[in-house]
């Protein structure tokens, strides 16, 4: 999705945090690419984990795994990298599409290495030099981890609030996204949409595609699977009643979208946001 930034503001935003919290803190669009570059430099013991090859591919296997755990569930997430410290990933949500991450890095947890030697054994790293890298780093026990991650949650509201970070649309896509989001719960047909926003069909259909890379109906189911997602996660609907509240009008057919955008069906999906 193209994304205009207000880039002297947001430097100015991101700066003050990791001045206020001396946590790093950087943006990641939603294809993983950085939005912006790091506030803080990188710790020495992640700068020895990233200087072999094998430490730098569990880096970036581990980030993944963590946005994509972000992306799904659309909320903050918090969970401990393959080199035993604490990453936090914070979604920036617009009118339902994830604009952005942030991404809060390399907290250090009330952990020994003894413990974190496990994790990094493999690497062909030299063991005394990572185990007192480590022993320079800041601890954050759980209640400060929390802090920080609240505190990030915030920012994404108030970069969404003060319009640092917004989606670079054209107006008839804007017209188009805004309509879909709003009756994504009601039947709709390309026919209805084009007329109600007054546009043509081959310009929905260019427009959507050029914005989000699918067609008009993998973008109204996208919606519909967002929006169950998170009636999954905060009501005790069933799959029937919930497919029926979001827009379909099957729920084996809602089943089979939602495994198809999510990897799972819906009641382990619910069943995993319950752990």
């Amino acid at each position: 999705m193209p994304i205009a930034y207000d880039e002297a503001r947001l430097r100015h935003v991101l700066t003050d945090f990791y001045n206020a919290t001396g946590v790093s803190i950087q943006l990641i669009r939603p294809d993983l690419s950085r939005l912006w570059e790091s506030a803080g430099t990188r710790n020495h013991y992640c700068d020895l984990v990233q200087k072999t090859a094998d430490g730098k591919r569990a880096c970036l296997l581990s980030d993944e795994q963590l946005l994509r755990h972000c992306r799904d569930t659309r909320q903050m997430q918090i969970h401990v990298c393959h080199a035993g410290l604490i990453d936090i990933a914070v979604p920036i949500i617009y009118e339902g599409e994830i604009l952005a991450y942030i991404i809060l890095g390399q907290l250090k947890k009330e952990t020994s290495f003894d413990e974190v030697r496990k994790l990094i054994n493999a690497l062909p790293i030299d063991v005394e030099e990572m185990a007192a890298c480590y022993s320079t780093l800041t601890v954050y026990d759980k209640d400060r981890v929390k802090s920080v991650a609240n505190i990030a949650s915030m920012l994404s509201k108030y970069i969404l609030l003060e319009h640092l970070l917004t989606p670079n649309y054209n107006n008839a896509t804007e017209r188009a996204v805004t309509y879909i989001n709003a009756h994504a719960d009601q039947p709709l047909s390309v026919k209805k949409i084009c007329s109600d926003i007054h546009v043509s069909k081959s310009v929905l259909y260019k427009n959507l595609h050029a914005t989000f890379g699918c067609t008009v109906s993998e973008y109204i189911n996208a919606r519909r699977i967002e929006n169950a997602a998170t009636l999954l996660h905060t009501t005790s609907l069933s799959v029937e009643e919930i497919a029926q509240c979001v827009g379909f009008s099957s729920s084996a057919y809602f089943s089979k979208v939602f495994k198809k955008q999510k990897g799972i069906s819906p009641l382990k999906f619910r069943f995993a946001q319950k752990k």
